[in-house]
């Protein structure tokens, strides 16, 4: 088989081409010798048979046949020219278009090994190198003409045992695919590719060399570390989101994203600075990274320094730290004793408010990309975020603790104002109020249940007010219709306190401290644990005080004769259990 010349790149070189020719690939249809032959033997029978039949019955007498016979022949001989002529030509046309099929194929092959852009090296067997394009030129930096003839220049010498392996392999047949192996430039720089090869073979299918792929790998990694970097930064930013939705501890949030600024920017130290919106100073509030105490002082105005101007200016600043170093004022013999020399401020900025600034010091020189920057920027955008929810949470906080009080004081003056209407019972609503919650604390109720005990206890007899005046001031024993009116005051107690939804968890006292443990209580003549723990808590002190009040029908109890009756209802009147710990917790109070 001819070699066929490839161009590659500027260069031309002869080379055996890789596996068969293009024009072997088409299918022939020129005619062999064998079949020319016979095709010939068996057309030349059939004309002798039939001129000779023709013969015979148009001269049967032999008068004409010396003339026919040579007719005969010379038809023949013109037939035969014609059919040669046909075939002959036929077979120059397809053997030209193979030609041009060939040639148009070589090209192509040459023009797409010379754009190719990875490197393809082309080695004989003995390691040299016979193919070399434009790409290879650029990737390992020798010409054509510096390598072709010569072994390959680009294995470093602690990997030539590595490539004679690979090289070995090749040319046993076998593919390479995307195996990665460092290589050398011609200046000497190291280089990593990922290599493919192929073997090169003649026509009988013998290895003759290999051909490989290069691509350098170079772009690659630094995609790859600019993607794990990309990840480490979404990562971050999710840290810091989890820790304001999670936390609204303003220094555990600050602290997550000054860990992270130090983590992920690759600096020495961060601090955030808070903005006083009273007295327009940046002031101290967190910090990463410094020797130093006096950071922990720092406070400057707005538009003083790199901080303040940063804050004022709403922008993103960088500042070089050194000797003659103005623009840090106050701070900068500070900054020089810490060693920093590099210092980026970015602004907190939320709705368009300054909450502060994120710093960021480093004590070499600090080389930063447009990426760079835009996550401190994101960083500083987090924690304005985190500034800006722990102010609102602080904020609802307070207007809840103030809305709070208001409601108590508005439950006490209710009760004050029952207690003021039933003259007998002054002061009572107090009393019972601050045992209830003692008892309740005794007993192990928590403490934001002990919120509604303390407002049920407040208003437990405020459906009094819709009793007339004349049965609740009454100095003398009640009739049964009176009693039947009196027994309603948990009714109105419940219809009144109902609509109001802040005072749903304290209706259980004022609706159920008449109910008894034995069930002939009342508005609804509840059983045992039927009736809300807070109403039996309530019920006891509720007759303990009572016992202990001198009323128009009867005078005191002694303390000691008001234990026995608490003592003596257990079981009937009140929940055994909650009379267990308010005997124990009275005449410990006692001792």
């Amino acid at each position: 088989m001819a070699k066929t010349k490839w161009e590659v790149g500027y260069q031309t070189i002869a080379e055996e081409p890789v596996g068969r020719r293009a024009a072997e690939t088409i299918p022939s249809a020129s005619t062999s010798p064998l079949r020319i032959a016979l095709t010939y033997a068996i057309v030349a029978a059939l004309w002798i048979l039939l001129t000779d039949w023709l013969i015979d019955r148009l001269a049967p007498d032999g008068s004409v046949g010396v003339w026919l016979q040579t007719a005969k022949g010379w038809s023949f001989v013109l037939a035969t020219a014609c059919w040669f002529y046909i075939l002959l030509r036929r077979e120059q046309t397809l053997s030209s278009r193979l030609e041009v099929t060939e040639r148009d194929t070589a090209e192509l092959l040459s023009a797409f090994i010379g754009s190719a852009p990875v490197a393809i090296v082309g080695l004989d067997c003995g390691d040299r190198v016979i193919l070399w394009n434009t790409a290879a030129e650029r990737l390992f930096g020798w010409s054509f003409d510096e390598v072709v003839g010569r072994t390959i220049p680009y294995i470093p010498e602690d990997r030539i045992e590595e490539h004679e392996r690979l090289r070995d392999l090749a040319l046993r047949g076998e593919r390479l695919e995307g195996i990665e192996v460092a290589r050398i430039r011609k200046d000497g720089s190291a280089v990593e590719v990922a290599l493919w090869t192929a073997p090169l073979r003649n026509k009988d299918g013998e290895v003759t060399g290999i051909v490989a792929a290069l691509s350098d790998m170079s772009g690659l990694r630094a995609a790859e570390a600019e993607i794990r970097r990309q990840f480490e930064r979404l990562a971050s930013l999710r840290a810091i989101d989890q820790a304001i939705t999670g936390s609204m501890d303003l220094d555990v949030t600050l602290n997550v994203v000054l860990d992270q600024a130090v983590d992920r920017l690759g600096v020495d130290a961060a601090a955030v600075l808070l903005l006083d919106p009273h007295s327009q100073v940046l002031e101290y509030a967190a910090g990463r990274g410094f020797r130093l105490e006096e950071i922990y002082e720092t406070r400057i105005r707005m538009g003083e320094g790199v901080a303040g101007t940063a804050a004022l200016e709403r922008r993103t600043l960088h500042a070089t730290i050194g000797e003659g170093d103005s623009l840090h004022g106050s701070r900068a013999d500070w900054l020089r004793r810490e060693g920093f020399v590099s210092h980026y401020v970015a602004p907190l900025l939320v709705k368009g408010q300054v909450r502060g600034v994120l710093e960021i010091f480093q004590r070499s020189p600090l080389e930063v990309d447009r990426n760079w920057l835009e996550f401190l920027e994101t960083l500083a955008g987090q924690t304005a975020i985190a500034v800006d929810n722990t102010a609102l949470f602080e904020a609802l906080q307070r207007s809840n603790a103030k809305l709070t009080i208001a409601y108590d004081a508005t439950l006490e003056g209710w009760s004050r104002a029952l207690d003021l209407r039933d003259e007998e019972t002054e002061g009572h609503t107090r009393r019972v109020t601050e045992a209830c919650v003692r008892l309740a604390k005794a007993i192990g109720v928590e403490a934001d249940e002990l919120v509604h005990i303390r407002r049920g206890a407040l208003l437990h007899d405020i459906g009094k007010m819709g009793v007339p005046d004349e049965i609740l001031r009454k100095p003398g024993p009640l009739t049964e219709a009176e009693w039947q009116v009196m027994r309603r005051h948990p009714i109105y107690a419940y219809e009144l306190l109902a609509p109001i939804s802040f005072l749903h968890p304290a209706l259980d006292i004022p609706l159920c401290h008449h109910e008894r443990w034995d069930g002939t209580g009342y508005p609804r003549g509840l059983k045992g644990a039927e009736i809300p723990l807070a109403a039996r808590i309530f019920a006891v002190v509720d007759v303990w005080d009572a016992l202990l009040s001198d009323r128009p029908y009867r005078a005191r109890l002694s303390r000691e004769e008001a234990l026995a009756y608490i003592e003596s209802q257990s079981g009937s009147h009140f929940d055994p259990d909650v009379v267990r710990v308010f005997l124990r917790l009275e005449r410990g109070r006692a001792n």
